[in-house]
């Protein structure tokens, strides 16, 4: 896990490969760079969880759930693994 004190989670669903892409790119560029996770709505059931899955790095967790909560479910999902002060 990253040391930054900011945490962004970017809520998914059959995300675009160029566009979640971009989105990842500019939380990257910030300073500082916060820990970014992905909360993959509906994770398995498109081809596009593949998409979600291919951003995943040492600054970048995706977590896959498995039916569509929307925003609020998918941010009180994954607040469990968040421990940066800050979250985005």
């Amino acid at each position: 896990m990253s040391d930054s004190p900011v945490t962004a989670i970017v809520v998914t669903y059959a995300p675009k490969p160029d566009v979640l892409s971009a989105c990842i790119e500019s939380l990257r560029i910030q300073s500082p760079a916060p820990k970014i996770i992905i909360a993959d709505n509906l994770s398995g059931k498109d081809p596009e969880h593949k998409v979600a899955m291919s951003m995943r790095s040492d600054d970048c967790d995706v977590v896959p759930i498995n039916r569509n909560l929307g925003f609020g479910g998918a941010i009180n999902s994954v607040l469990p693994r968040i421990d940066s002060p800050y979250l985005l």
